[in-house]
């Protein structure tokens, strides 16, 4: 076993915090004491979902029981060493692969609204906006959700300017993530709409921002919430040939876009909006369940879906003219991560090619502890 000594502030080897309770080590500035890595799970609910899933993918639950003991071990011409954690890529199944691609989605959607919201000559709100379904509907959402999908792009495709945003769908209840199907969608967009030039504006006075044949004007930061129900309630009786009787329930928050906010934007909004199903059985004793709660969690596991989808203005087909319109590069989480994959080959601090050494095992004890580390004898 390796035995590790903390450094003082001055020495260079970082750990950088990408999640509440949740850290590994990347890229980052001297300085940076964050906590090392932790289950999402507890420890002892986290033994028990390994055990849980030895009973139906031996495998995957090897490969997830020793998914952060491991680490690659790079040697930096500087003098020092530098790890980087091994990872199991089950994302579905392993709560830490889990987090780390919900962070990269996070941090992918902030930035990339964020380069478009600073372009924009008024203030820009994000809204989040989350729809549910009646409980009739539920198994058939679950069994056609590009259905529940298209409910809400048919919901906010009416004229009041082009919206745009993206969409996370899930199909269990945060709080209640073992007792079954719970289908609703998160929706995050700006308070921004666009029009193109042949469209007749009549407000006049309204604050916008032409870029050629392109307007982008601003809207208030809310819906109004009947007109926004009855739509929702048009498309579900469309789309799901039902009828509906009252309105149905929406949930909305909004909040401004700026600096300040960014944590909370980060953590409350994206963070809960794109957060794999894995993640919300952090609190789950899986040596208590039932027979019907253990089927539907192997079974809400195994669903594979397209879960996030940018819509509007900023949709796939089209967000790359939108968002170079006003200026902004726009760069695909899969190009962001070829970049990142590349930066790994270089130390964080010195930017010099690293040289692999071997892998470190670190057992769950030892990794729990702040600042910064390195073998004893390094350089």
């Amino acid at each position: 076993m390796t035995e590790l000594t903390q450094l003082n502030n001055n020495d260079l080897l970082t750990y950088k915090s990408i999640g509440e309770g949740h850290s590994f080590l990347e890229h980052g500035e001297a300085g940076d004491k964050s906590p090392v890595y932790v289950h999402r799970l507890s420890k002892t609910n986290f033994l028990g979902y390994v055990e849980w899933l030895k009973k139906r993918d031996i495998i995957k639950s090897y490969k997830i029981e020793e998914c952060g003991k491991k680490w690659l071990k790079y040697w930096c011409p500087k003098g020092h060493y530098v790890f980087k954690q091994k990872l199991c890529r089950e994302r579905h199944f392993c709560p830490n692969d889990a987090e780390i691609y919900t962070w990269e989605r996070v941090e992918h959607v902030y930035e990339t609204i964020k380069e478009f919201a600073l372009k924009m000559p008024f203030k820009v709100y994000l809204i989040h906006l989350v729809f549910t379904l009646p409980k009739e509907l539920w198994i058939k959402a679950v069994e056609n959700p590009d259905l529940f999908i298209k409910t809400i792009y048919d919901t906010f495709n009416y004229y009041d300017g082009l919206k745009g945003g993206v969409l996370a769908l899930h199909l269990n209840h945060s709080k209640n993530a073992k007792n079954g199907w719970y289908p609703h969608i998160h929706v995050i967009l700006l308070n921004v709409c666009v029009y193109h030039i042949n469209e007749i504006l009549k407000e006049k006075k309204i604050k916008k921002k032409i870029y050629g044949n392109v307007i982008f004007k601003r809207k208030r930061p809310y819906f109004k919430e009947k007109l926004l129900k009855l739509r929702y309630k048009w498309s579900i009786e469309k789309n799901f040939n039902y009828k509906f009787n009252g309105l149905p329930d929406v949930f909305m928050h909004y909040i401004e876009f700026k600096k300040e906010n960014e944590r909370i934007i980060k953590r409350r909004y994206l963070r809960y909006a794109f957060r794999l199903p894995i993640l919300d059985f952090k609190d789950v004793d899986f040596n208590k369940l039932t027979e019907e709660e253990s089927n539907f969690i192997w079974q809400l596991l195994n669903t594979k879906i397209k879960r996030i989808r940018w819509f509007g203005y900023l949709s796939d087909g089209v967000k790359t003219f939108y968002l170079s319109v006003v200026g902004v590069n726009y760069i695909t989480l899969t190009e962001l991560r070829k970049i990142q994959k590349r930066k790994m080959k270089y130390c964080p601090i010195h930017n010099l090619k690293l040289t692999y050494v071997g892998i470190e095992e670190i057992d769950d004890e030892t990794i729990f502890f702040e600042g910064y580390y390195e073998l004893k004898g390094a350089g």
